[in-house]
């Protein structure tokens, strides 16, 4: 199975309506204090104990501050940021979305290149119309791979749905250069020095695009405050992809869009064979938190995120009281949905409901899910991990909308 398939299919994560997350307003946090730390640092401790993981890292940046950085590792316990390994460097994978669309609008308003013009890609059916700049940038192109002659291969027409796909990106990367003359490369390094933050290390030692969770902290953080981007580019950055059907999609441009607690909530997360890296950015609290784990596939990541943001924010932990399912509802829900390389299963045992997950030929994933009301589930062991909402389709068919990996993924029945 390939890296981007077992990225895809790397965790499950609240799925949460929110509205882009343009002109925040701003919000008094609590204050930080050691206690306020240390629970967060329980939290870390917690998680390291129960999961196989190599090494875990975390930064808290608030307002222009790192108010925590450090982690766990071998050497058991807590370390500070002036230990040996803590702030190394974890490879960006999909995190590099953002910087894509951050260094693609940097040539729009340079003149190098249109957003809402039709790109000269040479596609395998040309009864098929060429995406946009913003179609790849948002994820609805609909473009699919490559054929055997390098043409482009469609598999719907652009905006009619929301993929998890590789193409969007590669396809961007070629139109970005072919009217640049630049390597993407090397247009992604000038926005992150716009940041502020440290070339990247090319060395052997260290993947290709990597930063440590204090870099990335620091990064989400000057893309919203408009040092890398303008403000009102930020705000389309982070603005709902409107789909043909005029439904609109919690996903901006290389960011996904969600709410917490009320608040507004930007991240994004990325997957490598040997990494996982959650970052989240609260754009009224001024507030980012990023994590970095030495476990390919963790699971549970973005959850972990979510507890420690409540800690810091001093939000509740969520209360769920379970709803019985009708029978009719259970019987309706019951069967095989997808969603690009993704692959659900909806079984009934005992009046609940069991979700089964796997990507390719990956093993399945198996969450026992509690009703809430509404159509909507969690997770019965992690609540924060995992939402469900089975909505009613145009036909009689349910449809899916599922928290994965902090995505929606709308998943269609088989």
């Amino acid at each position: 199975m390939s890296a981007r398939a077992i990225g895809v299919g790397l965790m499950l994560a609240v799925l949460l309506a929110g509205a882009g997350c343009s002109a925040p307003r701003r919000v008094r946090l609590p204050e930080w204090d050691a206690a306020r730390a240390e629970h967060v640092q329980r939290e870390v401790e917690r998680y390291f104990a129960a999961h196989d993981a190599g090494r875990i890292e975390l930064a808290i940046l608030r307002g222009d501050s790192l108010v925590l950085v450090g982690g766990m590792g071998a050497v058991g316990g807590w370390v500070g940021s002036d230990h040996a390994w803590a702030n190394s460097r974890y490879a960006l994978d999909d995190l590099e979305r953002q910087m894509l669309a951050a260094a693609a609008l940097v040539q729009v308003d340079s003149g190098h290149i249109a957003l809402d013009e039709q790109l000269a890609l040479r596609l395998a059916d040309d009864r098929v119309a060429a995406p946009t700049l913003r179609e790849l940038l948002h994820q609805v192109s609909g473009l699919h791979a490559r054929d055997s002659t390098g043409a482009w291969v469609a598999e719907h027409r652009p905006r009619e749905r929301w993929t998890e796909r590789g193409a969007h990106r590669e396809a961007a990367t070629e139109a970005l250069e072919a009217q640049t003359g630049r390597s993407v490369g090397a247009l992604m390094d000038d926005v992150w020095s716009r940041a502020g933050l440290p070339a990247r290390d090319t060395s052997e030692w260290n993947p290709p695009r990597s930063a440590s969770v204090a870099d990335l902290a620091r990064w989400a953080r000057a893309l919203e405050q408009g040092a890398v981007v303008s403000r009102e580019r930020y705000a389309e950055m982070t603005r709902l992809v409107t789909l043909r059907d005029e439904r609109e999609w919690p996903y901006g441009m290389g960011l996904e869009l969600q709410t917490f607690e009320g608040r507004a909530k930007v991240m994004h997360a990325a997957s490598t064979e040997t990494t996982t890296v959650v970052l989240a950015r609260y754009p009224q609290d001024d507030l980012s938190i990023a994590l970095a784990v030495r476990a390919p596939h963790a699971w549970s990541l973005p959850a972990l995120e979510r507890r420690i943001a409540r800690r810091v924010l001093g939000a509740p932990d969520p209360a769920h009281a379970e709803v019985p399912i009708r029978a009719a509802d259970l019987e309706r829900a019951v069967g095989a949905y997808a969603c690009g390389e993704l692959s659900f299963e909806l079984a009934a045992r005992e009046g609940r409901l069991t979700l089964a997950v796997s990507c390719g030929a990956g093993e399945a994933v198996q969450v026992p899910l509690t009703h809430i009301g509404g159509g909507r589930y969690v997770s019965t062991a992690e609540p924060d991990a995992v939402h469900v909402w089975i909505k009613r389709g145009n036909g009689p068919v349910p449809e899916l909308v599922i928290g994965w990996f902090g995505l929606p993924c709308q998943a269609l029945r088989r």
